[in-house]
């Protein structure tokens, strides 16, 4: 059975776990990249500080970077299919596009009023869609960014 911060990985033709690993913080959201290769997931601790996206190697469970930058819980994770971007959604009212060849932060989005919950990209990568909440507290924002990054 499966703890609370642990993440599993399972063929699940042959119903056995590949590997099991514990994750340094609570995890709200996972993400394969297009090609299989990494594993991205969205983390940080209700009313505390952590709030990262983690890289895992898919193969071996290792984990193999992350991305800091938020302020708030990372809730959602969404590669682009290119597979060399990474969006990420936070209750820090932000969306952050990562560029995963350099490791790095490549812009913030901001224009939310409160957290945000999801984010997709696109087939062809070219839109990013986010949603989250809004101050009012009747209903949910949701925006279209250019998924590009310059």
């Amino acid at each position: 059975m499966a703890q609370e911060g642990e993440l599993h990985l399972w063929d699940a033709a042959a119903a056995r776990e590949l590997w099991h690993v514990r994750a340094p913080s609570r995890l709200h959201d996972v993400a394969f990249s297009p090609d299989g290769t990494l594993l991205a997931t969205a983390a940080g601790e209700l009313h505390g500080t952590g709030a990262d996206v983690i890289l895992w190697d898919a193969r071996s469970g290792t984990e193999v970077g992350r991305l800091a930058g938020h302020s708030g819980l990372v809730y959602a994770v969404a590669f682009a299919p290119s597979g060399r971007r990474l969006a990420s959604a936070s209750e820090d009212t932000t969306v952050r596009l990562w560029d995963l060849e350099l490791g790095e932060e490549a812009l913030v989005l901001r224009g939310h009023e409160s957290s945000v919950w999801a984010v997709a990209f696109s087939s062809d990568g070219g839109l990013l869609a986010s949603g989250g909440g809004n101050t009012s507290g009747t209903g949910v924002g949701v925006r279209i960014w250019d998924g590009r990054i310059r």
